[in-house]
């Protein structure tokens, strides 16, 4: 139970249930990415999961979200300029206030994500 300084908000704080809300959030981040590239209006809410326990987290399962997701957001190599200057519609994520364009939000939402796996890193290193 390696805890993970400054990350207590996120379940019990550790190293595991960290690297499992970073996985749920790279799930939520492909998630929104597909249902905006493909026009749908309704997006996942961008609520933080705070129930993530270390008795909860499974390596494998772990690995295997983290590898879905990889999977998932490879589509971010394949949109075109108009797919990133839309704007998609507000929502519950805070990230989508229906002003900001997909480009942003995407690099918003994953400069967040790069504070998880650093604060991660941190702790293991």
């Amino acid at each position: 139970m390696l805890p993970c300084p400054g990350r207590g908000k996120l379940g019990d704080g550790t190293v595991g249930a960290t690297a499992a809300h970073t996985a749920g959030n790279y799930d939520r981040i492909a998630a929104f990415l597909t249902a905006t590239v493909d026009g749908h209006r309704g997006h996942p809410s961008g609520g933080h999961d705070r129930e993530h326990r270390i008795e909860n987290v499974e390596l494998d399962d772990l690995v295997e979200r983290l590898s879905a997701a990889r999977d998932a957001l490879a589509l971010l190599a394949e949109l075109i300029d108009e797919q990133l200057d839309l704007v998609p519609a507000a929502s519950e994520m805070k990230f989508c206030d229906g002003r900001r364009t997909l480009e942003q939000i995407l690099s918003s939402l994953l400069k967040h994500q790069r504070h998880q796996v650093d604060a991660v890193k941190a702790a293991v290193g």
